[in-house]
């Protein structure tokens, strides 16, 4: 037996009560006193491993047996999981196939250069699978436009409601997180569920708050005080033309800064509101001093609470205190919590019922204009998150997704999402209804036939874009029960999971037949004969082919796309190119991503079809299933190039365009009719003209040294043919 868990004790105590008998039974069929048992359980006696043999033998049944061989098992990168974890076979099964690995191959002197770079290479993949399987935590998050129900239906779908208060029903009023018509929440926020043990006893609700910097906090008072300087005479601006912040941060502001509103009725009848902050501009002699009195009552040095507890036996209390609190950060209204840049919501009960995995939801903030945006992009790139793609009937899958999809087609990322994505149509009360019948014309009798027209219509927009085979999902949070879209959602993750789980059998199979055909002379002729064919291939791909178009030609596009708001370019100007609704740092990496797609994939196809050439050739049999594993790995690693590169573009260019303060105070100083085309403009003159030749050296030094990096040295490891060239991308 392996060291011991420290958390044997709980696997125990559940086995036992799971397989039936009392402590008093397993006590006496193991000879022991039953207060042995009970310590041994508890953890306060750690077990020898000759006891928790006998133990698991005398419970008997197919999870004592199987965690007999858990236990027996070495782990090499992750800890042992519970016998109830739905993939502890095919992980123990990969951690005693690692093990035969390094002691009959790897760990022979003798082993051939060309075998040593396989068995390496299939080493690492299975490790790889290994360590994504062994982890039970997944994200579900919630992305959609703001006003369409997205904080609504996932409120629902986690459990997080009370009971209504209101006549009519009022689904605003049963949501524990704050919702508002046609509004967005101040930020992102992340759920996740603690399930305590059923029965009396103390509970809890958290909430934890990563505040805003206070640079940050003082910039956006600034542009408050700007947009209250600017409407002092009363006079009336175009809405494009308005320099304040978005209604749900003044909104917080407001009232982080106590400034009222009062109700004025005039002698002739009429009523007029007075606001506080309006008479602070009237009264102040500059907008300096005006965002001075405005930040002072702030009182930021107060706002210093990061974690929020509720501690009680009552849960209807608890999910009254969360609701009250939660909507008091978001408006503002919290006196020792400052503006939350992000917010972490924790539960006393599971937030998708009956799952094997750790599920935290994830409420992305609504999409406000295009949906390229960088906290997005970290969703799509995070292998473990389920992107919901939260939508309207009407709209469904809905235009403000267009520029995503078209991005993931540019950036070679599309199928990558498409495995993992899910639309989900957030329909209302009896919404489904008036959808006409396509052949009649006349209005559905059902909901389940409006649905099927309108998924249909869903369906058709989607494939048009490379995406006909996502899910599309329905969901009334007034009429439908959770649990089936929830099921839905847990069967995509345990899809999601099944793909991972066939790659890591396919590269035990590779592992079998590496070991299998180890001493045989023609299993390593036929290795490499086969390396040196790639090799070959190699040699012509080593270098990447020319630029195809600027990398910061998406930049352009995105400025002017009708998607962008006015309003967040401003915002993302006044601070240097950095800003959440529009990043142009997350839009250069974008555009590098497309011109290293178009440079990379004909080279890309090439070993492609070098390597399905070579696995349909019967005469490499002996090492067909290493190249099958080469050939997932290669697609791989291709992704994670086109990563690389966007990530070079975006942190080469941000310390030379973050300095260029002249450039941004131009951009700034444009700000009318016709301000995203006057950024353009400034924009494209900069990176033609002024920006230093260094910088569009580095980027392309960069995305040579991404491709090197994460493709070539890759394919050559695995080949058995790395080797210090000593060139400038040289790593060993």
């Amino acid at each position: 037996m392996q060291k011991i868990p420290s958390d044997v004790g709980r696997v125990l105590e559940r086995l036992r009560k799971e397989a039936g008998p009392k402590q008093s039974d397993l006590a006496e069929a193991l000879g022991v006193h039953p207060s042995r048992v009970s310590r041994w359980e508890t953890g306060a006696a750690q077990a020898a491993a000759e006891e928790i043999v006998e133990y698991l033998k005398a419970i008997g049944g197919d999870a004592a047996a199987l965690y007999q061989r858990i236990l027996a098992t070495r782990w090499v990168d992750i800890d042992p999981p519970d016998p109830w974890h739905p993939d502890a076979v095919s992980l123990v099964d990969a951690m005693t196939l690692l093990q035969r690995l390094d002691e009959q191959v790897i760990n022979d002197p003798a082993l051939p250069q060309s075998l040593s770079g396989q068995a390496q290479f299939l080493r690492e993949r299975l490790i790889a699978s290994a360590r994504y399987l062994s982890n039970l935590t997944h994200h579900i998050a919630f992305i959609g436009k703001i006003g369409d129900g997205k904080t609504t239906a996932l409120c629902f779908l986690t459990g997080l409601v009370r009971p209504s208060r209101k006549q009519p029903r009022d689904l605003r009023d049963e949501c524990l997180l704050a919702t508002q018509r046609s509004r967005t929440t101040l930020c992102e926020a992340a759920v996740r569920g603690e399930p305590v043990e059923k029965g009396p006893g103390t509970i809890r609700f958290r909430i934890s708050i990563e505040p805003q910097p206070n640079e940050e906090i003082y910039r956006l008072v600034r542009e408050y005080a700007l947009d209250l300087w600017n409407s002092r005479s009363g006079e009336k601006r175009p809405p494009e033309e308005s320099r304040g912040p978005s209604i749900e941060v003044e909104r917080a502001l407001r009232n982080m800064a106590k400034l009222k509103t009062e109700e004025v009725k005039h002698p002739d009848g009429r009523v007029e509101s007075r606001r506080e902050e309006s008479e602070l501009a009237r009264n102040a002699s500059s907008v300096e001093e005006l965002q001075s009195a405005i930040a002072e009552r702030l009182q930021l040095f107060k706002r210093t609470e990061r974690e929020l507890v509720w501690t009680g036996v009552s849960e209807i209390e608890g999910r009254n205190w969360l609701k009250k609190t939660y909507s008091d950060i978001n408006l503002g209204n919290a006196p020792t919590v400052s503006l939350p840049a992000r917010v972490r919501v924790t539960v006393p009960f599971s937030i998708m019922e009956g799952s094997q995995f750790e599920i935290e939801a994830i409420d992305t903030k609504g999409i406000d204009g295009a949906a390229t945006r960088p906290d997005i992009q970290a969703i799509l790139d995070d292998s473990r998150s389920l992107p919901v793609l939260c939508t309207t009937l009407g709209d469904a899958p809905g235009p403000h997704y267009d520029s995503l999809f078209t991005q993931l087609a540019d950036t070679g990322a599309l199928q990558q999402f498409a495995e993992r994505a899910v639309l989900l149509v957030l329909d209302k009360e009896k919404e489904a209804l008036t959808v006409a019948d396509d052949s009649t014309g006349l209005d559905v009798e059902t909901v389940d036939q409006g649905r099927r027209i309108k998924r249909d219509h869903a369906r058709r927009e989607l494939e048009r874009r490379g995406l006909g085979a996502m899910p599309i999902l329905f969901f009334n949070a007034s009429e439908d029960d959770p649990g089936d879209v929830n099921q839905q959602l847990l069967a995509r993750i345990s899809e999601i999971r099944r793909r991972e789980s066939g790659r890591l059998e396919r590269i035990a199979e590779a592992v079998n037949a590496l070991i299998d055909n180890r001493a045989q002379q023609s299993a390593e002729a036929e290795l490499r004969e086969a390396v040196r064919h790639l090799e070959t291939v190699l040699d012509q791909i080593r270098d990447l082919a020319p630029s195809v178009r600027p990398f910061f030609e998406a930049l352009l596009r995105q400025i002017v796309d009708r998607g962008t708001h006015q309003k967040s370019l401003l915002a993302s100007v006044s601070r240097a190119g950095s800003w959440w609704n529009f990043d142009v740092y997350h839009a250069l990496g974008s555009g590098a991503a497309e011109d290293a797609n178009l440079r990379a994939r004909e080279a890309y196809d090439q070993i492609r079809i070098a390597l399905k050439n070579l696995i349909k050739d019967k005469k490499y049999a002996s090492c067909q299933k290493f190249l099958i594993a080469l050939s997932e790995s290669a697609e791989k690693w291709f992704e994670n190039f086109l990563a690389g590169a966007r990530t070079v573009a975006a942190e080469v260019c941000r310390p030379v365009l973050s300095e260029a303060g002249d450039l941004w105070t131009r951009c700034e100083a444009d700000y009318r009719t016709g301000f995203k085309g006057h950024v353009q403009n400034h924009l494209k003159k900069w990176f033609e003209e002024q920006a230093p030749r260094s910088m569009h050296a580095a980027v392309e030094e960069g995305l040579q040294r991404a491709w090197t990096n994460h493709v070539i040295r890759p394919l050559e490891g695995a080949l058995g043919t790395a080797k210090a060239r000593n060139d400038k991308f040289d790593s060993f």
